[in-house]
């Protein structure tokens, strides 16, 4: 008996190195170079002027449904409307953190909005709330003016990323 569990533990552990190799074990490994990647870098920088269009997009939507999310009764709807506009701002910071970038505005920039996104995502939660608490408002209009503070250096540094 002890010999049958030997054998299926044997079996299971040469199948598993089997299969967990990795699938690109056979495909030739690309050299990084300056070249490749300051081509990733330009590449990336059009990206993040992609990102952060459709991140300015994304926030203001989320402020044009803060009124009708207000006024939703259903619960379950509301939160799911939420959590839609919150998953929008979560792919874009996934999104940003893939991005190589040397240019130090652009850096900056990526930073921006990821400390945005993230609070404005309380933001966002607290605004949709029918009703607020005393403490609960406070919290709103701080979180609010820094928010609206982080924006407005956002919009300033991409103005001045490169053109290209």
């Amino acid at each position: 008996m002890m010999r049958n569990v030997m054998l299926s533990i044997g079996l299971t552990l040469s199948s598993l190195v089997v299969f967990s190799a990795p699938s690109y074990a056979n495909t030739p490994a690309k050299a990084v170079t300056k070249q490749s990647l300051a081509k990733q870098e330009l590449i990336d920088m059009q990206q993040l002027k992609v990102i952060w269009k459709k991140y300015q997009q994304d926030i203001q939507q989320m402020q044009q449904v803060i009124p009708s999310l207000q006024a939703e009764k259903d619960q379950a709807k509301r939160n799911a409307r939420v959590y839609t506009f919150n998953r929008n701002l979560e792919q874009s910071k996934a999104a940003l953190k893939r991005l190589v970038l040397a240019d130090q505005t652009a850096i900056k920039l990526r930073q921006g909005i990821t400390n945005h996104a993230t609070k404005y995502q309380n933001v966002f939660k607290l605004a949709t709330l029918d009703k607020l608490s005393g403490a609960q408002r406070s919290t709103l209009e701080r979180l609010n003016a820094q928010t609206n503070a982080l924006y407005q250096n956002m919009q300033k540094t991409a103005s001045q990323l490169p053109k290209s």
